[in-house]
């Protein structure tokens, strides 16, 4: 299988290898050799024991499934043998796993480690604020790989004092626009045209395809039980997050809404347009997500919908359209099919913006899918750093964690990588290639079990994906101000605004009188903030 890289990122990762390995460059290309004098005194046969003793270390994870597979499984024991230690995994179930984690958090019994879905998760910002989860910064001088492997703005997200504090692994994946899954068969069924697979559409065909999936009773029930896309709230509860990604972005990038980026006729340089006084952007943006609620083109249990009820709900056929990466869609499909055989979906680029011509789009623009957050209970900090650095090396990377290891995973035939049976008996190497991954590297998204064809159709679509990104260039950087417990209230209020425009509440309007409050809140100070890193980022 050949396994395209993305080449954008080379020159970031080589700014991030040199700005966090920099005072240690030398002493990590030369090999140490020390000189053994006999005055060394010998090491007793109980310090050789407690040498050897075997480290348990604790996670706290959202994985799928929940029980891993024997692929899996045999990852975990090869890592086990590797570094002497036991793993112990909390799996919780994905529909409360948020809730389980503030239990843990909260009553203070505490795994050695906790992945977050979301760098911007605040229970994740405010535990490492308060010292539930430590700075890494000094272990990550030893874990190579993790430093090659990983965007600046990746790290960026995590330093969450704005200093020289990391406060997490990065899950690394892709900086991309992701698009959407339609289904195909309601497509036809209904008649609708001027829609094909690998193309974008334009916010006309969309807005037919929601209300037509919405009210045309797409499945055949006799009905009126279905809806055209699937939502969910973000982190915090909120519809539309200010902070975080969410699955209303790919829409969001039809009005141009792609982050910070250079601004003209504004009174700051660089401007995000949901904080912007002359942009119309948002509130239209707002607006068009109104229409869609008050058609019921969208499910009216949006406002307290989480993720997992809202893939429960698309895969029991009650939503035609979801934000898809290109290589999710086959899973989905045989989500779909386990209810009904004659479903199917395709992938599109997404929603054209008419400002830019094309699809435009930013999704995890800081290249990182969560985290893993070490916690102040964790005992063997620097141990669990050098597991997840050697999760991401050559020598285990691709063979082990990516394709299950040989005589496990695969075979190798011909000096080709064939799967084995348990490999194909799932399609899945189990959890492994949701525990780290590298940056921009394409080979998570590909499986042994697709051939030449379909490994060119995703090679090209994911190419479309990462080439509609526009890239936020704040880069991750949070202004100190964010921090203020005033400035944290002020945005729960805008978020509350903004939930009550998109159901009718409010008129658009309303926002224009949140948004002056928020600039005196500190958002004045958080632009300002903002446009002197990006600034000095950008060497102007």
């Amino acid at each position: 299988m050949k396994l395209k890289k993305i080449s954008f990122v080379v020159l970031s990762l080589a700014l991030a290898v040199s700005a966090l390995t920099g005072c240690n460059r030398n002493k990590g290309n030369e090999v140490e050799s020390e000189t053994v004098t006999d005055t060394t005194e010998p090491t007793t046969a109980g310090e050789a024991e407690k040498e050897e003793e075997t480290v348990t270390i604790n996670l706290m994870a959202n994985l799928s499934p929940a029980q891993n597979s024997r692929i899996g499984q045999e990852t975990i024991k090869k890592l086990e043998e590797k570094f002497n230690i036991k793993l112990n995994f909390d799996i919780p179930p994905s529909a409360n796993y948020a809730e389980r984690v503030q239990i843990a958090v909260s009553s203070g019994e505490l795994p050695d480690a906790i992945l977050f879905d979301d760098t911007g998760d605040t229970l994740l910002k405010s535990g490492a604020l308060s010292g539930t989860f430590i700075d890494i910064s000094k272990y990550l001088q030893d874990a190579p790989n993790i430093i090659q492997h990983t965007l600046p703005q990746s790290l960026n997200a995590v330093r969450y004092m704005n200093d020289d504090k990391i406060f997490g692994v990065t899950r690394s994946t892709l900086v991309r626009a992701d698009g959407l899954a339609l289904r195909s068969d309601w497509l036809e069924k209904l008649g609708i045209t001027g829609v094909e697979e690998g193309k974008p559409i334009t916010l006309d065909k969309f807005t037919e395809i929601m209300q037509k999936f919405s009210e045309n009773d797409p499945d055949g029930n006799g009905k009126n039980d279905t809806y055209g896309m699937k939502a969910f709230v973000g982190p915090d509860g909120e519809l539309v997050p200010l902070s975080t990604a969410s699955n209303i972005d790919v829409i969001g990038g039809a009005f141009g809404l792609c982050g910070w980026q250079k601004a003209a006729g504004e009174e700051y340089t660089y401007m995000d347009p949901r904080y912007s006084k002359e942009s119309e952007n948002f509130k239209k943006l707002m607006v068009f997500l109104n229409e869609m609620v008050e058609n019921k083109w969208m499910d009216p249990d949006w406002p307290t919908m989480k993720s997992a009820q809202a893939n429960d709900n698309f895969n029991k056929g009650k939503y035609g359209c979801m934000v898809a990466f290109p290589t999710n869609v086959d899973f989905s499909v045989q989500k779909l099919q386990e209810v009904n055989p004659e479903a199917n979906l395709i992938w599109i680029p997404g929603i054209i913006n008419p400002e830019a011509g094309k699809v435009t789009g930013t999704t995890f623009a800081t290249g990182a899918w969560g985290c893993w957050a070490i916690t102040k209970d964790c005992k063997n900090p620097e141990k669990l750093v050098q597991l997840f650095d050697y999760m991401l090396s050559d020598e285990f990377y691709y063979d082990d964690l990516m394709d299950g290891g040989e005589g496990v995973g695969y075979n190798t035939v011909d000096g080709k990588k064939v799967p084995t049976e348990d490999y194909k008996s799932t399609d899945s190497v189990g959890w492994n290639r949701s525990m780290v991954r590298r940056a921009s590297d394409t080979a998570v998204y590909l499986k042994l079990t697709f051939d030449d064809a379909t490994n060119q159709k995703y090679n090209d679509q994911i190419d479309t994906s990462v080439s509609n990104a526009v890239i936020s260039l704040d880069g991750g950087y949070i202004p100190d101000i964010a921090a203020d417990a005033k400035f944290i209230d002020y945005k729960t209020k805008m978020n509350t605004t903004i939930t009550k425009i998109i159901l009718g509440e409010l008129p658009s309007s309303a926002y224009d009188e949140i948004l002056d409050g928020w600039y005196a809140a500190g958002g004045e100070e958080y632009i300002k903030d903002m446009n002197a890193h990006i600034t000095a980022m950008s060497g102007k």
